[in-house]
């Protein structure tokens, strides 16, 4: 009875291995698939052409290649004095830290600053429809980033981009771009 036990806990075992990998095998081929949609687009036969970007690799033929700097404003923040009240009591300003960007989107805020705050600790006002993306942090937070849907400043662990023209980059382009 026992060889009959563990030879089939070994079987067990082996298909959990098995499915394990497989798991692990989807996961890549989905992350492909995000990287094949987000530089080739959605159209297999389009002529591509060299980014000239290594890491880029090659991008559709009539698509334009740019600096980030060149399509959005780009920035950080920082975080006024906790020991400053004025600061901090009956704030009108969401202000966010690093750890909002896992939320994916962000639609509210638990912190808020006073106009005081903004004007004496340059704060940046960030707009609605801006990308956050986490600059320091441990394990998954640095390197997430989220989209913004309200206006809100940022402590200097987040870095922001704000699109200059909808017609050049979509934000949420921008932020599934930065996912992959």
């Amino acid at each position: 009875m026992r060889n009959f036990l563990d030879y089939e806990l070994d079987k067990i075992d082996l298909l959990i291995d098995k499915q394990v990998r497989l798991i692990e095998l989807l996961k890549e081929k989905r992350q492909a698939v995000i990287s094949d949609v987000v530089r080739r687009g959605l159209n297999h036969r389009v002529k591509l052409k060299v980014s000239g970007n290594e890491w880029l690799g090659e991008v559709p033929e009539h698509w334009g290649v740019s600096q980030i700097g060149w399509l959005c404003k780009v920035g950080n923040g920082s975080t006024p004095n906790r020991d400053n009240q004025s600061y901090w009591l009956s704030g009108d300003y969401p202000w966010l830290n690093s750890s909002k960007v896992n939320d994916d989107i962000v639609t509210n805020a638990e912190q808020f600053v006073t106009s005081k705050a903004l004007l004496e600790c340059s704060l940046p006002l960030v707009k609605k429809g801006s990308v956050i993306i986490a600059i320091t942090g441990e394990g998954k937070t640095r390197g997430t980033s989220a989209l913004l849907m309200m206006d809100a400043t940022i402590n200097q662990h987040i870095a922001y981009m704000t699109p200059l023209s909808k017609n050049k980059i979509l934000p949420e382009y921008l932020h599934l771009w930065l996912q992959k």
